[in-house]
């Protein structure tokens, strides 16, 4: 699997693979309401707040997609940008991954915490959304963490440097480009 260390502004990087990107949302025009229909007023505010949803916890569904799979690899080449040497650029990817393990840890902690507590709203009749959440939050924690535990220790590793990413860091951390988007989309397409 190819992982590119993409070079973001102040010195900050983003672990990128494009076989685990969230396809991006597509913006519908609302439909016109219908007061004749109760049930399709109410599927349209659940599609809302499921776009909402989705919207707000796309980054993090990247990165847990990317992690959650790494633990039925067995190698990944990560590319780097030329600038860096490939002890910065290792450096760099471990930071990464550990930052991430760490985060859901913290979080694997919280949920499962809170799992047990959820078991309260079984008195009230109905389905137990919150349980469902956390208890549905807690493996995925669970997954991902041992995801970036395998990507950090237990996965063979090569560094490639990549001149396309250097070209990236450069007019990311420039301070005025001339059609910066329009660059930066040429070097994805370049990319894959």
């Amino acid at each position: 699997m190819n992982i590119y260390l993409l070079p973001r502004k102040k010195g900050k990087y983003l672990l990128y693979s494009k076989e685990f990107q969230v396809e991006p949302l597509r913006r519908r025009r609302p439909a016109k309401p219908n007061d004749s229909e109760q049930s399709d007023r109410r599927s349209r505010l659940l599609n809302l707040i499921k776009s909402g949803y989705k919207t707000a916890t796309a980054p993090r569904e990247r990165s847990e997609k990317l992690l959650k799979e790494m633990r039925e690899l067995s190698q990944i080449t990560v590319y780097y940008p030329a600038n860096l040497s490939e002890d910065k650029a290792c450096d760099i990817y471990h930071h990464i991954i550990q930052s991430q393990i760490k985060k859901h840890k913290r979080w694997l902690i919280v949920d499962g915490a809170l799992l047990p507590l959820s078991a309260i709203f079984s008195l009230i009749p109905g389905p137990n959304v919150l349980m469902a959440y956390l208890a549905w939050r807690t493996l995925m924690h669970y997954k991902t963490k041992k995801g970036g535990e395998r990507a950090a220790f237990d996965l063979e590793i090569c560094f490639v440097k990549d001149h396309q990413l250097e070209t990236l860091f450069e007019i990311v951390n420039r301070r005025f480009v001339f059609s910066r988007a329009g660059k930066i989309k040429a070097i994805g397409e370049e990319i894959g």
